[in-house]
């Protein structure tokens, strides 16, 4: 009888603690499935490049660049322009918004030891509010006296199917997705 007894209580602790164990195992799993996974947002975007370009500097030169908004009132973008050196070292940035009326406008003084230097700039341009963006950008090399345009990348003529960006060489430019 005393053995029956601990055989039944053993039996009964097996049971319970086997209970315990299956709700804290169904626990868990629908605690993970309530879980949610965030997901990095994604933007359209134009990615416009140019090859090494060749600037002469001194005290009152830059190079600059210029992107305006063709797109309708709401369009608003985030651009950020990038100056690489001749070895792909990023040796100037800058970020801002763009908005129609609101063109975004980088000055990179080429105050620099050497008489001339090669640089490529990249403009990145997307948007997120959900309104096309239609930039028009341009690269310039710019003294006191006089200013050069070296690239104008722009929409196509029409602007209610607009598919691409033209954009003569030295530049290219193409679309992209931007994560942020």
């Amino acid at each position: 009888m005393w053995t029956r007894k601990i055989a039944r209580s053993a039996t009964r602790h097996r049971i319970a603690m086997g209970g315990i164990l299956i709700w804290m195992l169904t626990a868990s799993s629908s605690a993970a499935q309530t879980t949610v996974l965030t997901s990095v947002p994604v933007y359209p975007g134009v990615l416009i490049q140019t090859g090494l370009l060749t600037y002469a500097t001194g005290t009152y030169r830059a190079a600059e660049v210029t992107v305006t908004e063709l797109g309708s009132a709401g369009a608003m973008s985030t651009v950020r322009v990038t100056f690489y050196d001749e070895t792909d070292r990023a040796i100037f940035k800058e970020e801002g918004t763009l908005q129609r009326g609101q063109p975004f406008h980088v000055v990179l003084p080429l105050r620099m030891p050497e008489r001339s230097v090669r640089l490529r700039a990249s403009v990145l341009i997307f948007e997120k509010a959900g309104k096309k963006t239609v930039p028009v950008t341009v690269l310039e090399s710019g003294d006191i006296d006089s200013f050069t345009i070296l690239v104008a990348c722009a929409p196509p003529e029409e602007k209610e199917d607009i598919e691409g960006i033209s954009c003569p060489p030295p530049g290219i430019a193409t679309h992209i997705a931007v994560q942020e």
